[in-house]
């Protein structure tokens, strides 16, 4: 009788072990997919792909910019290894810029990349990471953009707020959109200065 309990664990152990490492194994696999303003953002498309097609992004799209192109290289998305959280700013954010600040980005192909690269860091940090960098850093994060400057970020109210190296600041109102190479955060503010054109 014993034997035949112990044969009957160690048969219930090993079934249970068997379904815990396939549902493991199953979630590598999973696509993410995550709405904003009809744009779908999915974890197996790139972000270039993601907003290609988007009207929620339509300042991505002027093709005097060539921003998609431009996008897409600066995410390496060829090569889809290298991981990165993008601050995506909204088309109300790029609206909301003065018109000669509008111009210069969609006629100056070099000002556009600057502006892009510094809302662009390497690694993949969810709002999770992030808020919990600013509580063990004192209430001040800080990450190198692609562009070589310095984003800070801090918690006011519920809301994480970006400030750059001019102090400008951005606040983050949508987070943890998927794209195949990292995170994707919206901002309500495009971070842009005369040192960017």
């Amino acid at each position: 009788m014993k034997l035949k309990s112990t044969f009957f664990l160690l048969l219930f152990s090993f079934s249970i072990t068997g379904v815990f490492a396939q549902k493991y194994k199953s979630q590598e696999n999973v696509v993410v997919t995550k709405d904003y303003s009809g744009t779908e953002f999915s974890s197996e498309k790139s972000l270039s792909q993601i907003v290609e097609n988007s009207n929620a992004f339509a300042y991505l799209k002027k093709k005097d910019t060539e921003a998609t192109s431009t996008l897409a290289s600066l995410l390496n998305d060829s090569q889809s290894n290298k991981m990165v959280t993008v601050f995506l700013p909204t088309n109300t954010a790029f609206e909301s810029l003065s018109e000669a600040d509008r111009n210069a980005l969609s006629t100056n192909k070099i000002a556009f990349k600057n502006v892009l690269k510094s809302h662009i860091v390497p690694g993949r940090i969810d709002a999770y990471a992030m808020r919990k960098t600013i509580q063990s850093n004192g209430g001040l994060a800080t990450f190198t953009t692609l562009s070589g400057e310095q984003l800070r970020a801090k918690i006011v109210g519920d809301t994480i707020v970006l400030m750059d190296d001019n102090d400008a600041t951005a606040t983050i109102i949508a987070t943890d959109y998927l794209h195949a190479n990292g995170f994707v955060h919206m901002v309500d503010t495009v971070l842009f200065s005369e040192e960017k054109q």
